[in-house]
């Protein structure tokens, strides 16, 4: 069984544009930026959709980390989302999303959350859209009109 999955995986690689389609991850190490670009502008515009001014949405062209293993220092060239909700660490976002169903994965950087399109399906946009509508009405939800997300930047007891 083990041999005959090894198999059909090494079978794929034979036809390079097979392959591409067929893993995921190698889809996604070749996505050619202009896709990954019109991915950021179309989650771009659901999230300002979303019509809340405290929410903050900046396209950035940052590097996507291809990760660990045989390529630990690789960088590819990508059109990320920069996301800061007013009054909110990308600490504390970054939780929220994290512990949403389904998880939202994302990196901080320069006190952002990002979010790489190059990692992203085309039926996740919704998924995130849906998930930031959540967050942001949590957040007006109770009585004096502040956030129920925990902000981890501030310390307990102060």
């Amino acid at each position: 069984m083990t041999l005959a999955a090894l198999e059909a995986t090494l079978s794929l690689y034979r036809d390079e544009s097979t392959a591409i389609q067929a893993i995921p991850t190698l889809r996604m190490l070749t996505l050619p930026l202009s896709v990954i670009q019109g991915r950021a502008a179309e989650l771009k515009a659901r999230l300002d959709g979303l019509g809340d001014n405290r929410l903050s949405v900046d396209p950035m062209d940052l590097a996507s980390k291809a990760g660990g293993g045989s390529l630990p220092l690789l960088n590819l060239p990508s059109r990320c989302l920069g996301i800061r909700l007013a009054d909110r660490s990308a600490n504390a976002l970054e939780a929220w999303l994290r512990n949403h169903t389904p998880p939202i994965i994302g990196r901080i950087e320069n006190d952002r959350f990002i979010i790489d399109p190059r990692t992203l399906q085309e039926e996740e946009l919704e998924m995130i859209e849906t998930a930031f509508a959540a967050l942001l009405s949590e957040s007006t939800g109770n009585k004096q009109g502040e956030s129920r997300i925990p902000d981890e930047s501030v310390k307990q007891g102060e």
